[in-house]
């Protein structure tokens, strides 16, 4: 049978190997949440630039209807509103 020293000595392992292995668990989770809110604000960012994007287009639409000698800067722009969409798409990725 084992003694109390023994048993002193059992817990004492157990419980200094419980703890690490509770941190490491802990870390993990906490990384997987991390990762999970990185993604997600890729996600509201790419978001975000296509509706700035989008924003922009209409504008520039509506410039271009009222001023016709501006088609050819709306046109510019528009392709820099759509680099903007391209961009947003590929940091998704």
């Amino acid at each position: 049978m084992a003694s109390d020293v023994d048993l002193a000595l059992l817990m004492q392992i157990a419980i200094t190997s419980i703890i690490p292995a509770e941190i490491a668990i802990t870390l993990f989770f906490a990384t997987e949440i991390a990762v999970e809110f990185i993604i997600a604000a890729k996600i509201a960012a790419a978001v975000a630039m296509c509706v700035i994007a989008t924003e922009i287009a209409t504008t520039l639409s509506i410039i271009a209807s009222e001023i016709p000698t501006a088609t050819l800067i709306v046109a510019a722009i528009a392709a820099a509103a759509v680099t903007l969409i391209i961009a947003a798409y590929s940091s998704v990725r």
